[in-house]
């Protein structure tokens, strides 16, 4: 295996992974306002901050796959 078919393959591999941490993070549209207690005002916004920081990550890693897929081909 040559290395940009490593490199091809490895942007694959983060680019897939990424694909699977979006859509497992997706947020529900469906979310309505309400009033909840305390203990579920917090629970909702660590939960929204977990979400936040997984998008984030994955797009980073799509952006880094792709990165990578790039370099492969250029140095064919």
């Amino acid at each position: 295996m040559t290395t940009p078919d490593l490199l091809n393959v490895l942007g694959l591999a983060l680019d897939g992974s990424a694909a699977l941490l979006l859509l497992a993070t997706a947020p529900i549209p469906q979310r309505m306002s309400y009033y909840m207690d305390v203990e579920e005002g917090n629970r909702q916004v660590r939960k929204d901050r977990f979400t936040r920081k997984a998008h984030y990550a994955g797009f980073v890693m799509l952006a880094c796959g792709f990165l990578l897929q790039l370099i492969a081909q250029l140095a064919r």
